[in-house]
């Protein structure tokens, strides 16, 4: 009896301990304040395009349709943007975020989700987003100015905005920015420029299977790789030097000098549209798609069973005649007629 009773004793100590340690894993609530999880309670987040100018459209990459995007027009993930010649965008993000995509540019919109929140959200009157996001944006072509705001970060959430581009990926924290890739004089490579004006951006140069060391880029710093070219079967990239050699981009971190005046003017002045684009603009939580209700088949319609019709009556012998016998069917004898004496 002893021995059961201490068995039973050891069982309910241990479960007792058990417990303890769940909770102190983080089973207990969290504190007020602390960010959910990003991947779970994430949802598609709206992106509202204003400011267009001449002809600007957007792809969307499921069904390959491609429409013109105009002032006030909504996009999500999953949509390539692209400008023309003498075409511009601001692309509004419900982060925060805010991109001004110049002319002859692409961007791929690969993934934007966030999670939900309280009320509504105003970015001219914030500095810090209103949720968790994940923003992985793509810049095949052409130069953007974008600003963020500070982003969600520490707890059991973290946001995330990347940039990437053929040359490399930019991780951003919080920042104005420009980045450039457009072709050189040749038709055959492409200069890449990456200038921040404020804030830290984290560019690693390389193709995802071979990168250069990670480097921070500040205040007024910029990467410059002019001449680069992007084997598109080996994924290498290279940089043609102004002495005609070719170097690996991929072989040593990129350099980060001053930016030229111009180059911060510039952006600057730009930054201060985004800023005037984003006022008055509102955001409401993202929520989830409504549930699609199946739509059942239509019945078959009954085929109506045609009604025969009557077949028509013999007319009257006339007077005097002899009706005649209507003829006989096939292998049957026909009796003579009977003939009646008066």
């Amino acid at each position: 009896m002893q021995t059961k009773l201490s068995s039973w004793l050891s069982l309910i100590a241990l479960l007792a301990l058990f417990t303890f340690e769940a909770a102190a894993q983080g089973l207990a609530p969290a504190a007020p304040g602390t960010p959910t999880a990003a991947a779970s309670g994430q949802l598609p987040a709206t992106i509202r395009a204003t400011r267009v100018m001449g002809k600007v459209t957007y792809e969307d990459i499921a069904t390959k349709i491609v429409k013109d995007l105009t002032n006030d027009a909504v996009i999500y993930q999953g949509s390539i943007v692209r400008t023309q010649a003498n075409s511009s965008v601001v692309l509004l993000f419900a982060n925060g975020a805010s991109i001004n995509l110049a002319f002859s540019s692409e961007l791929n919109i690969e993934t934007f989700t966030q999670d939900p929140f309280a009320g509504t959200y105003e970015p001219s009157k914030e500095t810090e987003e209103p949720s968790v996001s994940t923003t992985n944006i793509k810049l095949t072509q052409g130069e953007l100015v974008g600003n963020v705001k500070k982003l969600k970060r520490g707890g059991a959430g973290e946001s995330k905005f990347t940039v990437g581009t053929p040359v490399g990926a930019a991780g951003i924290r919080g920042t104005t920015f420009k980045i450039v890739y457009r072709p050189s004089g040749d038709g055959r490579t492409f200069n890449f420029t990456l200038t921040t004006i404020e804030g830290n951006v984290e560019i690693q140069i390389g193709s995802g299977t071979v990168n250069a060391p990670p480097v921070s880029v500040t205040d007024n710093k910029e990467v410059v790789i002019s001449n680069v070219e992007v084997n598109a079967t080996t994924n290498q990239i290279t940089a043609t030097t102004s002495t005609g050699q070719t170097a690996t981009v991929t072989a040593a971190a990129p350099a980060v000098v001053d930016a030229p005046v111009t180059t911060i003017s510039q952006v600057t002045a730009v930054a201060a549209q985004l800023v005037q684009a984003v006022a008055n603009v509102v955001f409401a939580s993202p929520t989830p798609a409504p549930a699609v209700t199946a739509t059942p088949p239509p019945a078959p319609t009954p085929t109506p069973t045609p009604t025969p019709e009557p077949t028509p009556a013999a007319p009257p012998a006339s007077p005097g005649t002899t009706p005649v016998a209507p003829p006989a069917s096939p292998g049957t004898t026909t009796p003579p007629p009977r003939i009646t004496t008066p």
